[in-house]
């Protein structure tokens, strides 16, 4: 994800940007990039499949309150870059909560701007090694 948003404002005129809104191109960008993501659940992404389930349980709660075509991250995307998804409080602000309400584990912001390059995979290992307990279906 970052890479194309990087690329995408490469490729700008120069005055553009200048002008050029992180928020609204950046978003505009990271929909057109999960959009056009080929299936990655089922695929091997992940290294068990106890850490795709929650991965994939995160992913769909990410897209129940941000406008997300598809809810296609991998393990590489970086946590700073998905939380460009929601503008007025950032995506990963509503991932924490969902975190403690789905697997009863506490984990602070300040934790995670402690490592900003800190990918949505080792986000997920941390969930699965706190986790509590078991989300309901």
């Amino acid at each position: 994800l970052t890479r194309t948003y990087e690329e995408t404002r490469k490729r700008l005129p120069w005055w553009r940007r200048m002008f050029y809104s992180r928020a609204v191109s950046h978003l505009t960008v990271l929909n057109r990039i999960l959009a056009q993501r080929p299936p990655v659940w089922g695929v091997g992404l992940w290294p068990d499949p106890e850490s795709e389930k929650i991965a994939k349980r995160l992913a769909e709660s990410i897209s129940e309150f941000a406008d997300v075509p598809k809810p296609a991250f991998i393990p590489a995307d970086l946590l700073s870059v998905m939380n460009g998804l929601e503008d007025e409080w950032g995506a990963v602000s509503y991932l924490l909560i969902g975190v403690e309400g789905l697997y009863g584990c506490k984990i602070d912001m300040e934790e995670l701007l402690e490592n900003p390059k800190m990918t949505f995979g080792d986000f997920v290992q941390i969930v699965k090694s706190r986790k509590t307990k078991s989300p309901s279906s």
